[in-house]
């Protein structure tokens, strides 16, 4: 079992260098030199009562089965199919389980309904390409390697959760900083002589209508009105000094 260690799924490569697959046919199970393959990927399943027995299940979500049909009438062997698990009967559940057993750099994969071993045929007719169980000959007159196979592991299960890793070229993040707007300094000595001068103004205007108002009955005529006008050109001259004053601070 140490082959199927965290395998999730895996591909088994025979003695002729090709590939246990499941037929497009989704019954057949043939040999295929392209291990990549959909039909070459087996899921790996383990029986919760055992350690040591699995079930694979092939990319149509059917099992490696072990049947009891000869594969040829007058030959040793028994075909091997892809099949649903439906039956929830003990020899059935037997027909989809194999034992790995460790043999050499590989494995053999036992059925655990014939106590057989899955072989991988020659090119030869009538087996070329196919796939079957048989026993184990021990006699030399069959090619027992051919019940060997090296496990390649395509996927596995991911132990615990995976981190998911960061950027390899995050870009540091901008910082904005708000300050306040500096204040613009306050020349408060201006100020205060810009409105002492406005105030200087206001008084005189005040001055001039109250000036105004008397020189009706003080001097009444042309000549009183024209002097009382060289009075306000004077106010007017000195209201305009205090305007410039203002302007200027």
């Amino acid at each position: 079992m140490e082959f199927f260690h965290n395998a999730k799924a895996v591909a088994l490569r025979g003695n002729h260098e090709n590939y246990l697959h499941a037929h497009e046919d989704k019954e057949s199970v043939r040999q295929h030199s392209d291990g990549l393959s959909e039909g070459s990927r087996w899921t790996v399943e383990l029986v919760t009562r055992s350690d040591s027995i699995i079930r694979l299940k092939s990319c149509y979500g059917k099992y490696l089965t072990a049947t009891d049909r000869p594969f040829v009438i007058g030959l040793t062997g028994r075909e091997v199919e892809q099949t649903t698990l439906l039956s929830s009967s003990r020899d059935f559940d037997c027909m989809v389980e194999w034992e790995p057993i460790k043999y050499g750099n590989g494995i053999r994969l036992k059925s655990c309904y014939s106590q057989w071993f899955l072989r991988a045929s020659g090119y030869w007719p009538p087996g070329g390409h196919w796939i079957t169980h048989c026993e184990a000959d021990g006699h030399g007159i069959l090619d027992d390697s051919n019940l060997e196979w090296q496990v390649v592991v395509l996927e596995t299960h991911q132990e615990g959760t995976a981190s998911v890793p960061a950027p390899a070229c995050a870009p540091a993040p901008v910082v904005v900083l708000a300050y306040p707007p500096t204040p613009i300094p306050r020349d408060d000595s201006n100020t205060e002589r810009a409105e002492l001068v406005a105030e200087v103004g206001n008084l005189l205007v005040s001055t001039a209508s109250l000036i105004l108002q008397d020189s009706e009955s003080i001097y009444g005529g042309a000549s009183g009105g024209d002097e009382v006008f060289g009075d306000l050109d004077a106010i007017g001259n000195a209201d305009d000094a205090a305007g410039d004053a203002c302007e200027e601070y």
